[in-house]
């Protein structure tokens, strides 16, 4: 996936080693009220991975970092928004003429990972 999606990268929030039965893709995790949902769909769901396409290290980031530190099977797995959007940018190429109904000339720029990942040893 990470090959497909030109990415160099992933951020886990959580151990590598989580056992993974129930996956959420929440769209964007912005903080407040919607976050305390979250959570509680989280436990209520016995979700252990979230992929959301959008995240501010907050709440849901802090309680599933939490939870992986007490030994439960929580964690959270991000790409970068932008980066996951570029994949529906590439298909509007084909899609914005014919949906305007006019010839328009649309070129796709791939724009890469947003994030450039440094190596421990780097850092």
């Amino acid at each position: 996936m990470m090959s497909a999606l030109h990415l160099g990268g992933a951020k886990l929030v959580g151990r590598p080693n989580t056992k993974i039965e129930q996956v959420y893709f929440p769209l964007h995790i912005l903080s407040g009220d919607k976050d305390s949902q979250l959570i509680s769909k989280i436990n209520r769901e016995n979700i252990q991975l979230i992929i959301p396409l959008e995240v501010i290290d907050y709440t849901t980031t802090e309680y599933l970092a939490d939870c992986s530190e007490m030994g439960m099977s929580k964690a959270m797995l991000t790409f970068g928004h932008f980066n996951l959007e570029e994949v529906g940018m590439k298909y509007l190429v084909s899609y914005l003429p014919k949906a305007v109904g006019v010839d328009l000339p649309v070129t796709f720029i791939r724009e890469g990972d947003m994030y450039h990942y440094l190596s421990p040893k780097e850092a």
